[in-house]
């Protein structure tokens, strides 16, 4: 009886020792070895990792930059249209408010079809009367009518000629004096340099008024 016993508990601890060896031999094959460690993200070397900034005085880059500015001119020269005066003044920048006005006037036609001299005040003309928008109220189409004309040259005038006037005949019906003493001035107003040419006569800037109708006052 108690070698019956003895045999049962030889048996028992045999069959827990084998459970022990397997459980502690699977627990180490799935711990991953250290040379088996998965491998650290690396970034791609063509960031450039040194942060190095593109050298902008060789020859090549000033070459490069001219002739980016060369066709960027070219591009803003094709933005206004040349077909005529009233297409350049109503496509340009410069003259963006003048355009505006000149557009809610019924003088575009005139000035798109026939060969006169625009003497258009650029937007900082403007500066000292921001009630121009009333011209293009209801019931001022007169007025804005006769402002668009003060500035339209019935003839064809470069700065030059300009220059050597003494006068010069508006579309209004009147004559703006002309006078060079301390600057060039058209009816005692500043006239700019600038000048650009169109199919159908051309424009020349003025940097300030020299008609001002009373709506805008």
């Amino acid at each position: 009886m108690k070698l019956k016993k003895l045999t049962f508990i030889m048996a028992i601890g045999t069959l827990l020792f084998t459970a022990c060896t397997e459980n502690t031999t699977s627990s180490t094959e799935t711990t991953p070895r250290s040379d088996e460690a998965t491998p650290s993200i690396q970034k791609d070397s063509t960031e450039n990792p040194l942060n190095v900034k593109p050298n902008q005085s060789t020859p090549e880059a000033i070459k490069a930059k001219k002739d980016f500015e060369k066709k960027r001119d070219l591009i803003t020269a094709e933005v206004n249209n040349t077909t005529s005066t009233y297409k350049f003044i109503t496509t340009s920048e410069d003259y963006s408010i003048f355009g505006e006005l000149t557009k809610k006037s019924s003088i575009g036609k005139y000035m798109h079809g026939n060969l006169v001299t625009v003497l258009a005040p650029k937007n900082k003309a403007f500066d000292d009367y921001p009630n121009y928008l009333n011209l293009m109220k209801p019931g001022n189409e007169e007025a804005l009518n006769i402002f668009i004309s003060s500035y339209i040259l019935i003839e064809r005038f470069s700065y030059k000629a300009i220059k050597i006037a003494s006068s010069v005949p508006t579309y209004a019906g009147d004559l703006q004096k002309v006078n060079d003493r301390n600057g060039i001035t058209i009816g005692g107003a500043s006239i700019s340099t600038s000048e650009s040419f169109t199919l159908k006569g051309n424009v020349i800037g003025m940097n300030e008024l020299y008609f001002v109708p009373e709506e805008m006052k």
